[in-house]
């Protein structure tokens, strides 16, 4: 099993409509991909005065499907998260294998 995990901080002005937009937007577009599970988190323990630190955790049975979500995003997710919100929200992703 492999994780593309996308970190975004997200400014409290955009939080709700971001979110909303991030699960009825962006998520409809990955509709059909090697997605075996999506799931968003919020992490703990950071400063939350500027705004929350969410992260979009989807994954893929096989390495391939992980490089096709990776791909996915780095073509579609991330210019459009640039061309709706700007600088109101920044992020990083980071690819991850499960260990059992």
């Amino acid at each position: 099993m492999f994780i593309l995990n996308i970190t975004f901080k997200i400014a409290w002005p955009i939080y709700a409509t971001w979110l909303e937009w991030l699960k009825s937007n962006w998520l409809q577009k990955l509709q059909g991909q090697e997605t075996m599970s999506v799931q968003i988190v919020r992490l703990l323990d950071i400063d939350d005065t500027e705004g929350p630190t969410l992260a979009l955790q989807l994954s893929a049975e096989t390495l391939t499907g992980l490089e096709e979500l990776e791909q996915r995003w780095l073509q579609d997710g991330q210019p459009l998260l640039h061309t709706v919100w700007g600088t109101e929200c920044v992020h990083f992703a980071t690819k991850m294998e499960v260990v059992q």
